[in-house]
């Protein structure tokens, strides 16, 4: 790419720039050139480092982000293993990203030796040839070769059709403050390095255009390429966006100039360029001048942190109108750019200011110029809609309802938490929403004009100066308030502690009200109580300092009702019970209110809901019926279910019903216990009806790291079979109904596992017993995969009767297709013995596929189960197994074949091959020997795409 002419152009642009250049703490002088053939980018690097601790350093680290693709166990790598995301792990060498070291080399023309952690392989130590004495510098040339990522993973890297995207890209020394601050690339955005002068001569591929976030010169052309310089002050890194077409425009409004390419599909450039003058005002005005040239708001960017909600939806129901939805994309994207180029606080460990403060100032955008607006948009107005309690929510109110779905599943987590120690949920939505409406709330304490001040201060005090900090936050909140603040960072930001509270014993007189407040949570924050007669507020007032119960008397103002939190302007985990009438003998009149399909909780009525559903098997066919429910997008302690359905085959009600109480303790160890009654009835044969009624007790142990998929469950349960039976199958050997037709199972179950897509582990003990047997089983299951790609899946089950006195095999451990006497496997025709359903296999006991005309044993089972792909989703399978009778020698059993595992545990074929059988392939009739793994089940369907969230 370098032509004659190349070094005369490069001067005469650093010539132009000189002026621009000065001195910062750390400088940065980069040559980086981008070869189109190979994505890779050529650097040599010219850094200044400045050493401002109290300690001589005897080496320096470096983030080298790059190298987070370079292989399967890099940190990166591991994250998307948690997350359920193969990508990377499944990743070809020619789409990885990796950095080339060639030389380092400090002032004096020493080579340095440099290496990298054997577990981290993004972090670079460099040892310096002499020690670095406090505020003395060292100038080091550092040569290396980046290649790049593809975008695929993270959309850094390369793309697809020609562009590039860099961010974290090139070398940048860790922070160290007494400390060396050595944070790994997890895709979380939140690269830590200190501020430095950066000018960066890039060079790159003709026929793409770039925006950046640095300031740029002119662009000049030679022969093969183009280059220009880039330059940024008190900057953290340089973010370069290159495109095959032109795709960002520059606006240049009074208070900042914006280059973006966001856009609204059916919304006008000179519209958008009004929307964008009037965001960047509200930017100016709620924090002050942008200290930079230019502000990259970018698409890219906002698409990794979008507006959850229905503006994702596709464009043909979208409900918002397009200057609204385009003005919250651009703050949205805007405020984070805005706050990330300029408050240096720790982004791993302290980024919940930024997000404190940037979803705060967009409550109050919309509070300020969209007062109106719903939650769900245009969509509240249609006719079968607007009578749902989403469809009257605000939009604001979406920050409380999206925080308060990880808090009432217990696994919220405090905004102190690190940023790498959040699940998905909290770290993409429900921290960042709970931060800002902790300023909100917050503002409604002290006052709104108060915090305005205060982020104002903040940010013109703190901007582009490095290492801020959470206590220079504290201190400028602390003197703005009258009041005693401390609740706020040591109960709502430090800790995970719910809010909750309850009006108790109101006694009204002619002119007075006393009432108790009681702290159910007993987190002393501030709680605000408010006098309502009919729809009107006549009285306001604020209580604080409560441990567990005060009594307080308040003059009467004409008050029909006392709310609390009435605004909803405080995150409350449960508002059901805010609210006291004044009129009548029940204290919360609360009116039953029916509704289509489910709804988010309105706290001022006992919702019902109720929905079509449709449950299928051969026996009963398609059975249509209704579901009767009260659970609310929110999960809530108690809830039931009620579901009837009717069978045309059998022209008989069929269906089931559920109670549960769900108690949630704390965040590990024990946390969480159920206890439910629940009960089933359908058909397992023709005019053959059974009905099952189930009491269980459940508890539920978790590590103290939520990110970890690590599981413990104990569950007690006392399943309860009664059957009524059609004469016609009476000899159905293996359903055991002429000596069993009614019978109870005492049944005990611990597991233990451990999710992940790499490395899966789970054990199972279960222990049943009945007036007719005692048994007790085992099952052990494992998947690896390898950084080969390779899967290999292992499965181990073995029982034993302690005492059988039954007369059949109904309860007999069974190597293929068990009997399911305790009806928990979802068989599509569980008395099948031949036709398409028989061929339905549920991995379960001796989990073999083959079929075999004696697969019961009545006294003892061990088997394993093995299989190991050979491309992709294809895999051999293998098992093998002995099994036993009462008083007869144990049965060795094998099979094998070929499994295609399309979804794991959710759709999977198995096509037998060889087993006791002989050559399965090679007999008649092999079409029916094909076994299959099919879920029908909506819930379990969603989990599938859920389970990364939490």
């Amino acid at each position: 790419m370098r032509k004659r002419g190349f070094w005369l152009s490069t001067l005469v642009v650093l010539i132009g720039f000189a002026p621009l250049i000065g001195i910062a703490q750390h400088s940065n002088e980069i040559t980086a050139t981008i070869d189109n053939d190979s994505k890779q980018v050529e650097v040599r690097h010219k850094l200044v480092y400045v050493n401002k601790s109290q300690t001589t350093l005897r080496a320096i680290y470096f983030n080298d982000w790059n190298n987070a693709y370079s292989s399967n166990t890099t940190p990166l790598s591991k994250r998307f293993g948690e997350d359920f995301n193969r990508s990377l792990h499944l990743a070809k060498n020619k789409e990885r990203g990796f950095t080339i070291m060639t030389s380092v080399v400090d002032d004096e023309y020493t080579g340095l030796e440099w290496s990298r952690f054997k577990d981290v392989q993004d972090i670079v130590r460099v040892e310096l040839a002499r020690p670095l004495n406090p505020n003395d510098s060292i100038t080091l040339f550092l040569t290396y070769t980046l290649q790049l990522p593809d975008d695929k993973f993270t959309r850094y890297g390369h793309g697809a059709d020609g562009s590039y995207y860099l961010k974290d890209w090139y070398l940048t020394p860790n922070v160290f403050d007494g400390e060396w601050h050595l944070y790994s690339n997890k895709g979380l955005n939140d690269l830590y390095t200190d501020i430095a002068e950066t000018t960066i001569n890039f060079i790159f591929p003709e026929g793409l255009y770039l925006a950046s976030n640095f300031e740029s010169s002119p662009v000049s052309g030679f022969p093969g390429g183009q280059q220009l310089l880039l330059r940024g002050d008190n900057r953290k890194n340089c973010e370069i966006i290159l495109t095959p077409q032109k795709q960002f425009t520059k606006h240049q409004t009074p208070y900042l100039t914006v280059t973006t390419d966001l856009n609204g599909a059916k919304y006008d450039e000179i519209s958008q360029g009004i929307s964008i003058i009037k965001v960047a005002q509200f930017l100016d005005e709620n924090l002050g001048q942008y200290p930079h040239s230019n502000l990259l708001v970018s698409t890219l960017d906002y698409n990794k942190n979008p507006l959850y909600g229905l503006n994702q939806l596709p464009s043909f129901i979208r409900p918002y109108e397009e200057q609204f939805q385009f003005e919250m994309m651009f703050l949205k994207t805007a405020l984070n750019s805005f706050l990330e180029e300029t408050l240096f606080l720790d982004p791993r460990k302290e980024r919940w200011v930024n997000d404190a403060i940037a979803n705060y100032l967009m409550i109050r955008y919309v509070e300020d110029k969209y007062p109106n607006q719903k939650l769900i948009g245009k969509l509240s107005r249609i006719w079968g809609v607007r009578g749902f309690h989403l469809a009257k929510m605000d939009f604001n109110e979406q920050y409380n309802l999206l925080q308060m779905l990880a808090a009432r599943r217990n696994i919220d987590q405090a905004l102190t938490t690190p940023n790498d120690s959040l699940i998905i949920l909290n770290q993409k939505i429900a921290n960042r929403y709970k931060a800002g409406l902790g300023l909100a709330y917050l503002a409604e304490y002290i006052g709104e004009e108060r915090v305005d001040s205060t982020i104002i201060d903040f940010y013109n005090v703190h901007k582009t100066k490095p290492k801020t900090k959470v206590a220079d936050f504290k201190r400028v909140l602390a003197q703005c308030s009258d009041d005693d603040i401390n609740w706020f960072f040591e109960e709502y930001v430090s800790t995970r502690n719910k809010i909750d509270y309850k009006i108790k014993n109101l006694v009204k007189t002619e002119d007075s009200i006393t009432f108790t407040l009681k702290n159910k949570t007993r987190t002393k924050v501030p709680i605000s109580l408010f006098g309502i007669k009919k729809d009107s507020v006549v009285s306001k007032y604020w209580f604080s300092g409560i441990d567990s119960s005060k009594t307080f008397s308040i003059p009467r103002s004409g008050e029909e009702r006392l709310v609390l939190n009435y605004d909803q302007k405080i995150p409350e985990f449960n508002q059901r019970d805010n609210w006291k009438t004044l009129n009548g003998f029940f204290s919360s009149n609360k009116k039953l209110q029916f509704r289509f399909f489910q709804d988010t909780e309105d706290p001022y009525y006992n919702q019902i809901f109720y929905v079509p559903i449709a449950n299928f098997n051969i026996y009963d066919g398609v059975t249509p019926g209704l579901r009767i429910y009260n659970k609310t997008f929110l999960e809530r302690p108690f809830s039931y279910d009620i579901a009837p359905t009717y069978s045309f085959l059998e022209r008989t009600l069929v269906g089931g019903a559920s109670l549960r109480y769900r108690k949630y303790h704390g965040k590990s160890g024990l946390y969480v216990s159920n206890y439910s009654i629940g009960g089933s009835t359908s058909h397992f044969q023709t005019n053959s009806r059974f009905t099952t009624l189930t009491p269980a007790l459940s508890f539920g142990w978790r590590p103290d790291d939520l990110r970890s998929n690590k599981r413990q469950f104990l569950l007690f349960r006392h399943r309860n079979v009664f059957r009524n039976i059609d004469e016609g199958v009476l000899n159905t050997v293996n359903l055991d109904l002429e000596n069993n037709p009614d019978y109870s199972v005492f049944n005990v179950r611990y597991r233990n596992s451990d999710n992940n897509i790499v490395n899966y582990k789970s054990s199972l003990i279960d222990f049943q017993h009945s007036s007719e047997f005692t048994k007790l089983s085992v099952e052990m299951e494992y998947r690896k995969l390898y950084e080969s790609n390779r899967q290999l899946n292992l499965r181990f089950y073995a029982g034993k009767f302690i005492r059988n006195n039954t007369n059949s095999d109904f309860f007999s451990f069974a190597l293929d297709r068990p009997t399911d006497y305790m009806f928990d496997l979802g068989y599509l025709g569980r008395s099948e013995d031949t036709g398409l359903t028989s061929q339905q296999i549920i991995i379960a006991e001796g989990g073999f596929k083959s079929q075999f005309a004696d697969q019961f044993g009545s006294d003892w089972i061990a088997t394993t189960n093995a299989s190991f792909n050979v491309w992709r989703w294809i895999e051999l399978y293998g098992d093998i197994g002995l099994i036993g009778d009462r008083g007869e020698s144990a049965r060795f059993v094998y099979d094998s074949g070929i499994r295609l595992n399309l979804v794991t545990d959710y759709f999977e074929l198995y096509f037998p091959v060889y087993s006791n059988n002989g050559w399965e392939i090679t007999q008649p009739d092999y079409d029916k020997t094909i076994r299959f793994i099919v879920t029908l089940s909506p819930k379990t369907l969603i989990g599938l795409f859920t389970r990364k969230w939490f």
